[in-house]
């Protein structure tokens, strides 16, 4: 029996699928009709284009209010608020140049069972490299240029924990959908 082949992110957009997952993980589910979809879709590109500040951002949730589902809207349980910042000062004892490998790097500095359980996972997850990107990103959170070519995502979430009021987070489906876009 042949695999069914899965239909790419610009054909759905295309033919106008809502916003969601099946069963099989695939975008297609329908939370919303064809045209409603793609016309919030182009309204929220629309409203990032227009953004020029952190706020303006921020602002675009209450914008569109419920026209957002609710699956797309961060989970508190799952994504508590950070209550913290991290500052270039906080990590400039990380030397990324060093003649260690990273993963000795971090290992070698952790000291508590909480430090130890978060490594760990990242561990598990295989995400130790992406430390690296995110402290780049720290450290250069309050420049406005930088020639970061790889890992942007992560990149940009340092940036974002560096300097909150500044810097957004942005993610690998955002740019993938803006790239659609246009």
């Amino acid at each position: 029996m042949a695999a069914k082949k899965r239909k790419g992110g610009r054909e759905y957009f295309e033919k106008g699928y809502g916003f969601g997952f099946d069963k099989g993980n695939c975008l297609n589910l329908k939370i919303m009709e064809d045209n409603e979809a793609k016309d919030l879709l182009l309204e929220i590109f629309d409203l990032i284009e227009k953004s020029r500040t952190i706020k303006d951002l921020d602002s675009i949730k209450e914008v569109l209010g419920e026209r957002i589902h609710k699956k797309f809207i961060l989970n508190d349980d799952n994504y508590p608020k950070m209550n913290f910042e991290i500052s270039k000062d906080d990590i400039e004892e990380i030397d990324l140049n060093s003649e260690q490998s990273f993963a000795d790097i971090i290992s070698s500095n952790i000291k508590t069972p909480l430090e130890k359980l978060f490594y760990a996972v990242a561990w598990k997850q295989g995400d130790i490299n992406k430390y690296k990107h995110i402290i780049k990103g720290i450290k250069e959170s309050k420049l406005e240029e930088s020639n970061q070519t790889q890992a942007l995502t992560f990149f940009q979430f340092g940036k974002y924990l560096g300097d909150r009021k500044n810097q957004p987070i942005i993610d690998q489906h955002v740019i993938r959908g803006y790239i659609l876009h246009n």
